[in-house]
C-alpha cells in the first residue's frame, strides 16, 4: 500500500504515511489526504483502498455545551451565554487543490514590472513573488498561492503605471522631439 500525505490539526501538510499509522497521528474519514496518482486532495473516508481502515471507528460526536447550574441568587451584570466550541475542520480554512510545486511564483511577471520604470511597485511584486516558493516548500499551499495572486496583481499594477507614464511622456515630449529632430537631422525613408 502507498504512503499519504494529509492535512494535521494545524492545516500543515504533514506525512507521508503508511494507512496503518493513521490512528497514531489522528487522520480520520474526514482528514485529507493525498498520494501520487490522485488529482486533488481528498477525505479518506472517500478512498475506497482507505475504507478499511475506518470502518470500526465509530463516528465522531459533536461536542455539547453543558449547561451551567442555575444560580441561587440573581446577579447585577448579566452572564455571558456559554457558547459551544467549534470542530477544527470547521474552523479552518480548506486547503488549496493544488500541489506545492503546480503553484505559479509570476517572479517573470514581477522583474518584467521592474524593467519597466515602476521599480517601487515592482520591489513589492518581487517580495511576493520570491515568497511563494518558501510557503510551497514548507507545505503552506493556500499562502503560497494568496503570494502567487498578490505578485501578479501588483506586476500588473505596475506595468500599467508604467504604460500610463510612456503615454505620459510620448504626449508630452514626443511632437516637439519629432521637430527637433526633422529640423537637424536628415532621415532616409
Amino acid at each position: 500500500m502507498e504512503n499519504y500525505f494529509y492535512v494535521d490539526q494545524r492545516q500543515q501538510q504533514a506525512g507521508p504515511i503508511a494507512p496503518e499509522r493513521f490512528k497514531e497521528v489522528g487522520v480520520s474519514p474526514a482528514t485529507l489526504v493525498w498520494r501520487k496518482g490522485l488529482a486533488q486532495w481528498t477525505p479518506a473516508g472517500e478512498l475506497e483502498e482507505l475504507a478499511a481502515y475506518f470502518r470500526a471507528e465509530p463516528a465522531p460526536r459533536p461536542a455539547q455545551p453543558q449547561a451551567a447550574p442555575a444560580p441561587r441568587e440573581q446577579s447585577a451584570k448579566p452572564q455571558p451565554a456559554p457558547v459551544a466550541p467549534q470542530p477544527a475542520a470547521q474552523a479552518a480554512a480548506p486547503v488549496a487543490q493544488r500541489e506545492p510545486s503546480e503553484v505559479p511564483n509570476n517572479l517573470w511577471l514581477a522583474v518584467l514590472s521592474v524593467v519597466f520604470m515602476c521599480s517601487p511597485i515592482g520591489i513589492v511584486a518581487i517580495h511576493h513573488a520570491a515568497k511563494v516558493d518558501y510557503y510551497a516548500l514548507r507545505g503552506n499551499v493556500a499562502e503560497a498561492i494568496r503570494r502567487s495572486k498578490l505578485a501578479r496583481r501588483w506586476s500588473f499594477v505596475a506595468l500599467a503605471i508604467s504604460f500610463l507614464w510612456f503615454i505620459f511622456l510620448l504626449s508630452t515630449f514626443g511632437a516637439p522631439l519629432l521637430e527637433y529632430l526633422n529640423a537637424n537631422y536628415e532621415f532616409v525613408f
